[in-house]
């Protein structure tokens, strides 16, 4: 099998080559893969300069590949999508049919929005029908909305900016669409005291992030439970939990802006995303790093953030953090973030 060529993934272009079974790939300004090609399928190390890690693609033999990532060179399951196609480069190879699946990523989504930013009304109106009536069925994914309007903006913005002759209105949603209100589903209290988190305001005994979402609505009886569904074969159940997270954190981070929360309590809320403290016996073996940050990165994008851009490997945060999380909270404080969506 021949896969040489350059893939269109939700990473990025994915230049492949191959020398026999030794395979070499780039990917964005820095990214490097090398793996050995076995039948069709690819395992290996992706590296850049900030990280490194495994993957694995499957080729179908069509010009495709679907695959899997993780950070970090220990075995261990691999929760990160990697797929590509060398054959979608414009929109006519765009599907009319957009079916969002629990596995969807907002990457995936931002390039069918790319695709169809040119096709007629009905087929942008079925875009967001689906999005709608599946966020309906799996709640969890609430955060789609916001994330979607934000990148509707950036489009809206290049639409002013370059005078083109392109109308998105087909595609606006909102969460006021929905048949039920995240913001009463979603959010939780910060205790800018404690740096705690609670269902309750009044919540004499506030949790780390993470518990107080395991224990919304009775949803879990101990972390033990979290560790199961992070293991099972079966992932709906984990894709459900981190999005829900993914949800909680975005309708939190509003709720906290809009009381007028400074820029140094708005970081550790941030920081408070992590499995590292209160939940630490149960961190290695659900990879909490890799959810905490892909939970971190994705309600930021929705907030049409990027978390690299705030990075400096030469100057630490606090002497310890790559992202300095102060600049991130101001920047969401300066963009009145709580209006982004119907939150109030």
């Amino acid at each position: 099998m021949n896969i040489t060529g350059i893939y269109k993934t939700q990473h990025g272009d994915l230049t492949i080559t191959q020398h026999g079974v030794n395979i070499t790939a780039t990917y964005q300004d820095d990214g490097v893969c090398i793996g050995n090609l076995l039948e069709n399928k690819i395992e290996g190390i992706w590296k850049n300069k900030k990280d490194q890690g495994l993957f694995e693609w499957t080729f179908d033999g069509k010009g495709s590949f679907t695959g899997k990532y993780k950070s970090g060179t220990e075995q261990g399951a691999m929760r990160g999508k990697w797929n590509g196609n060398s054959n979608t480069s414009d929109a006519k190879d765009i599907s009319p049919i957009f079916t969002p699946s629990l596995e969807t990523t907002i990457k995936e989504i931002y390039q069918y929005i790319d695709g169809i930013i040119e096709a007629d009304e009905t087929i942008k109106s079925g875009f967001v029908n689906s999005v709608l009536s599946f966020i309906n069925e799996n709640n969890e994914y609430y955060w789609w909305v916001p994330a979607i309007k934000g990148h509707l903006e950036t489009w809206q913005n290049k639409i002013d900016d370059e005078e083109l002759s392109l109308n998105i209105d087909a595609l606006a949603l909102s969460g006021t669409d929905l048949d039920f209100n995240p913001y009463d589903c979603f959010r939780l209290f910060f205790n800018t005291s404690e740096f705690l988190f609670s269902v309750d305001e009044d919540d004499e005994e506030p949790n780390s992030f993470f518990e107080a979402v395991m224990y919304m609505d009775g949803a879990f009886n101990s972390p033990k439970e979290l560790v199961a569904i992070c293991n099972d074969a079966d992932n709906s159940n984990y894709l459900k939990f981190v999005n829900k997270c993914k949800s909680v954190l975005y309708c939190t981070i509003c709720k906290a802006c809009e009381e007028e929360i400074d820029a140094e309590d708005l970081s550790e809320l941030l920081l408070g995303v992590n499995f590292y403290e209160r939940l630490s016996d149960i961190n290695d073996e659900i990879y909490g790093g890799d959810i905490s940050n892909e939970i971190q990165e994705d309600v930021l994008l929705s907030f049409k953030i990027n978390r690299k851009d705030f990075n400096d490997e030469e100057n630490l945060w606090r002497d310890q953090f790559l992202t300095n999380w102060e600049d991130v909270a101001q920047e969401l404080i300066d963009n009145d973030v709580f209006d982004n969506d119907y939150i109030s």
